[in-house]
């Protein structure tokens, strides 16, 4: 696995790298809070692994844009690590706010 990873990584830009980590991050941290356990070597290593996986489907197979991956990630990964099936939002656009870049709910002004 860790050589599918490196090779996602190595196949995005430098730009998009960051992306990628800053979204794998939060989420990483984000289910960590949930779960309100211990972070060991081995369980970031996997929730690593589960949101490169989840990264490639929503950037390759969806074309989703960084921001809405950014959104969603911790969602896909709570699924996996609840073991329930992640069925991806199938709405095509993705407004955010010009001015902060915020996503805005519909009716929201």
């Amino acid at each position: 696995m860790a050589r599918v990873a490196k090779t996602l990584l190595e196949m995005l830009d430098p730009l998009a790298q960051a992306r990628a980590v800053t979204a794998i991050t939060a989420a990483i941290e984000v289910s960590f809070e949930q779960d309100q356990m211990r972070q060991t070597q081995n369980e970031i290593k996997d929730r690593f692994n589960h949101c490169l996986g989840l990264v490639g489907i929503m950037r390759n197979d969806l074309k989703w844009s960084w921001q809405r991956i950014e959104d969603e990630l911790p969602k896909a990964l709570r699924c996996k690590l609840d073991k329930v099936d992640w069925n991806p939002n199938t709405r095509s656009t993705w407004v955010t706010d010009d001015e902060t870049g915020l996503i805005l709910p519909p009716g929201a002004k």
